[in-house]
């Protein structure tokens, strides 16, 4: 469907239809009428390489502006303020708004990707040429070296800085939690916002810091607004957030109670304000495009159909627990925060586990780390029973 001006709007338009303008914001046909624009951000494994570029290259151009190394230094001045359960999210969700128009004062085509690491959690560091961890112009480049410091790819110690002047630093360490972790987090009901939040924020988002960064590294450390691959794991986790408010309006407004304001954030704002993400402050509409790939459907299609015990069933390679590193980094030093954070992490990982030895059928079953067959039988087991 070719783009209409606002001139050409009232028009009637075919119900569903949609129609992508030219500023990477898309508007959906409804009774008639077609919406207001939305961003739309997609997951980086789907985009073309030249699309990949054309992010890579803002982020490098908008990295030497004022208002983004001031926004970056904001995330490091209130660190330890923003990952408190009543802050986390929405003040996440902010920040990537900020940052997203800061982006767009320099290309206003350019929307904020996220990687959906959960599917490559058999193989989360592959260097591939069109991996995310690809040393090409159009990819993240490789893990750290003499010093922790990176030197492949873009954001290399001679082509990218910290706001403080320091080379990137990245240690490689283990595995993210699979897809089927993400499935169980995202079954959670909306009675139990409180256990969401937690298991998100502690389990899930923490987790994948302190992988990417490893000691001494930059994303597990209190700079890691600084380091690229900062702004599309967090968008995978506003993802996950809004994946978790489309299940229905109980979702969508769930919430801690009391009147709450976020950090160092003028004018003050509360969590109401970025709650919903088709309204964000400035009139803003943001939308996650889902992953087009077999994997993602498999994970939360197919898995759907199945109850949790079914879904435990299925075996699969083990993730790298949450430990000291993280519960340091993000405050979580007492032994009851701990506690909490081991049971959530229990109720994700795998009842049955395949040992390091398990040869897989194909590359798909090594990237999710458990055997796409093993999920078709549960699938298939569970129609007979119908």
């Amino acid at each position: 469907m070719a783009a209409m001006t606002p001139e050409t709007q009232s028009f009637s338009c075919k119900e569903g239809s949609v129609d992508e303008d030219h500023l990477g914001q898309r508007r959906v046909c409804r009774g008639g009428k077609l919406s207001g624009p939305c961003r739309v951000r997609r997951e980086w494994s789907g985009m073309l390489p030249g699309e990949r570029y054309r992010f890579v290259f803002t982020l490098k151009n908008a990295s030497t502006r004022a208002d983004y190394r001031n926004l970056v230094n904001k995330h490091t001045k209130e660190f330890d303020n923003i990952h408190n359960n009543r802050q986390f999210l929405p003040w996440h969700r902010w920040y990537l708004l900020q940052m997203e128009n800061i982006l767009r004062k320099v290309d206003p085509i350019v929307t904020l990707p996220y990687w959906d690491w959960s599917l490559w959690s058999g193989a989360p560091w592959l260097d591939q040429i069109l991996s995310f961890w690809s040393e090409a112009p159009w990819g993240f480049g490789s893990n750290g070296g003499r010093n922790g410091c990176v030197y492949g790819g873009p954001f290399g110690k001679h082509q990218w800085k910290l706001t403080n002047g320091n080379c990137l630093k990245r240690n490689f360490n283990g595995n993210p939690p699979d897809c089927i972790a993400i499935h169980k987090c995202l079954r959670i009901p909306y009675y139990r916002f409180t256990q969401f939040e937690s298991t998100l924020r502690d389990t899930l988002h923490n987790n994948m810091h302190c992988r990417i960064g490893g000691k001494g590294g930059t994303m597990c450390s209190k700079l890691s607004a600084n380091a690229p691959e900062f702004l599309l794991h967090h968008g995978f986790v506003d993802k996950l957030w809004s994946d978790w408010q489309k299940k229905g309006t109980n979702y969508k407004n769930a919430y801690f109670k009391g009147i709450i304001y976020l950090y160092g954030i003028s004018p003050r704002m509360r969590p109401w304000n970025l709650r919903d993400l088709s309204k964000q402050p400035g009139g803003t509409c943001v939308i996650y495009e889902d992953p087009h790939h077999k994997n993602y459907k498999l994970c939360h299609e197919s898995l759907s159909s199945l109850t949790i015990s079914e879904i435990d069933a299925i075996p699969r390679q083990r993730f790298t627990r949450v430990s000291n590193l993280e519960f340091d980094l993000f405050m979580l030093t007492k032994k009851k925060a701990k506690d909490r954070v081991n049971e959530e992490m229990k109720s994700l990982e795998p009842k049955k586990v395949l040992s390091k030895g398990t040869e897989f059928n194909s590359w798909q079953d090594k990237k999710l780390g458990f055997k796409v067959e093993d999920v078709k039988e549960a699938i298939e087991k569970k129609r007979k029973k119908r």
